[in-house]
C-alpha cells in the first residue's frame, strides 16, 4: 500500500496550478498583455461551460477503464506531462496579440481537460486507496497540510518569480 504521505504529495501540483491560475491568469492576460477583456472573458464563460461537461464525462470514462495498472493511473501519468507543458504555454504565448484571446481559449480549454484529468483521477483515488475510516484519517492529515502548503506557494510565490525573473520563467519554475 502507498504510504499517505506519497498520495498527499499530488496535492502539491494540484494546488500550486490551480492557485497561479485562479490568483494570476486574468492579471497577466489582461493587465500585463493588454488582451481585450470582452474575448478574455467570453473565453472563461466557455471555459466554465467546458468544466462543467468535462467533470462528469472524465469521472464516466475513468471509472470504466480497465487496464493493468488500474483505472486512474493511466489518465494521471498520460496527462500530467501535457499538463505541465499546457501550464507553461499559458504563460509563455506563442501568438501575436491580436490573436491573445483566441489563444487563451484554447488553451485554457486544453488546462482544464489536462488538469481535470489528472487531478479527477488523482483524488478518486483515495477512496480506493484507503477503504477504511482509520486509514482514511491518517491519509487526510498529510494531504490537508501539502495542500495549504501548496496553496501557499501557489498564492505567495508568483509576484516574486514574476517579478524577478518573468512570466515564462515563472511557468517554467511551476
Amino acid at each position: 500500500m502507498i504510504r499517505p504521505t506519497w498520495y498527499a504529495l499530488g496535492n502539491l501540483g494540484s494546488n500550486i496550478f490551480s492557485q497561479t491560475f485562479a490568483t494570476f491568469i486574468l492579471f497577466f492576460y489582461i493587465d500585463h498583455l493588454h488582451a481585450p477583456l470582452t474575448g478574455i472573458t467570453l473565453a472563461m464563460t466557455i471555459q466554465s461551460v467546458w468544466h462543467a461537461v468535462l467533470n462528469p464525462l472524465i469521472g464516466q470514462i475513468s471509472d470504466r477503464t480497465k487496464s493493468r495498472y488500474g483505472r486512474r493511473i493511466p489518465y494521471i501519468a498520460g496527462m500530467s506531462i501535457p499538463l505541465g507543458l499546457i501550464f507553461f504555454l499559458l504563460w509563455h504565448p506563442l501568438v501575436s496579440q491580436k490573436e491573445l484571446s483566441l489563444y487563451f481559449l484554447i488553451m485554457v480549454l486544453l488546462f482544464d481537460l489536462t488538469y481535470l484529468t489528472v487531478v479527477l483521477n488523482w483524488t478518486s483515488l483515495f477512496p480506493e486507496m484507503f477503504q477504511t475510516i482509520g486509514e482514511r484519517t491518517r491519509a487526510q492529515s498529510p494531504r490537508q497540510i501539502v495542500g495549504v502548503i501548496a496553496l501557499l506557494i501557489g498564492v505567495a510565490s508568483p509576484p516574486l518569480l514574476y517579478g524577478h525573473w518573468g512570466w515564462t520563467v515563472m511557468g517554467a519554475i511551476f
